[in-house]
């Protein structure tokens, strides 16, 4: 059997598509986050890894909070549309700068 078809059939290359629509989501938000100045997952590397520059926090932040909010959009929504996949990624992402925020301001 071709494998093409068998990765057709199979749907695996419908899930690759709904994962990159979710990411591309949460990068969406991740963009958006910057004008709000969001914490997101700085405070947690902070504390992991103290001593960086602020621009690494930035940019590891930039890195890792849309793909957490992907991997988690994408398990728990279970999305099945391009429109859902656009709006888990979008919402989950967004909830995690939400958070982050909110824990920073608290703290203040």
């Amino acid at each position: 059997m071709d494998i093409v078809q068998v990765f057709v059939e199979s749907g695996l290359l419908r899930s690759i598509g709904l994962f990159l629509v979710t990411f591309i989501g949460a990068l969406i938000t991740e963009m958006l986050s910057l004008y709000a100045d969001t914490q997101g997952v700085k405070p947690f590397l902070r504390k992991m890894m103290p001593g960086k520059s602020r621009h690494w926090y930035v940019v590891a932040n930039a890195i890792l909070l849309p793909i957490i909010g992907t991997i988690l959009s994408f398990i728990i929504l279970e999305p099945e549309s391009v429109k859902t996949s656009l709006c888990a990624g979008l919402t989950w992402c967004g909830s995690l700068q939400s958070l982050g925020f909110t824990i920073e301001t608290k703290k203040s």
